[in-house]
């Protein structure tokens, strides 16, 4: 048995961050579609920014907001797990050692 007593923060937050990244981008594979069939120029129409922020912007927009808050919520879970790992001693992980596989010589 392993235990894992602490998490180094900030790379869990940068970790955290890029798979949020990732999750934006999937996001707005499907937000842009949605917005291009938005009605404009109705009472209920989205303003003329938001249209824009949430079409093609959203491929930069969403990937970035995603990633500001994944490294926040990261930075944040790390912390709370160090905290909660002194008290209860922390996640017990059982590990093998294989042969096979990507990346083993």
């Amino acid at each position: 048995m392993v235990e894992i007593k602490s998490i180094a923060v900030l790379r869990c937050g940068m970790v955290c961050a890029v798979l949020y990244a990732f999750l934006g981008l999937l996001e707005a594979l499907f937000v842009v579609p949605i917005m291009s069939l938005a009605p404009a120029g109705t009472p209920n129409a989205f303003p003329a920014g938001m249209r824009s922020m949430f079409g093609i912007g959203a491929f930069i927009f969403l990937p970035v907001l995603f990633a500001i808050a994944g490294l926040i919520g990261g930075i944040i879970m790390a912390l709370l797990y160090n905290l909660v790992a002194r008290w209860t001693g922390g996640f017990e992980v059982r590990v093998e050692q294989t042969t096979s596989g990507i990346g083993s010589p």
